[in-house]
């Protein structure tokens, strides 16, 4: 059974991430839903891993939790370039409403 996917909206901004919080390791978001985030970075964790996150939005920063589900490497990029694809296990109400508010925007 196919689990549909939120829909994703374009989402440039700033993020550090890592193991541990603070998290230290910078990257740069370019896309979110409702239930994750697509991060390019050149520091990549492997899937699974727990992730704290301290998200720079365009008025407000943000702080969520997420665990890695999958993560591309060097030949294994795409369009999108190395990153990894994190799944929100705590995401704050007020980036959700950035999320819905632009998705209405289109």
């Amino acid at each position: 059974m196919d689990i549909p996917r939120s829909k994703r909206i374009q989402f440039k901004v700033i993020a550090r991430c890592g193991p541990d919080s603070p998290p230290l390791f910078s990257s740069f978001i370019t896309n979110l839903s409702a239930t994750g985030i697509h991060v390019q970075s050149r520091r990549n964790f492997e899937a699974g891993t727990k992730l704290h996150l301290t998200i720079e939005g365009e008025e407000h920063s943000f702080i969520a939790e997420g665990t890695v589900a999958w993560q591309k490497d060097g030949d294994q990029a795409d369009d999108n370039g190395q990153g990894m694809g994190i799944e929100f296990t705590s995401m704050p109400q007020e980036l959700l409403y950035v999320y819905r508010k632009k998705l209405a925007e289109g």
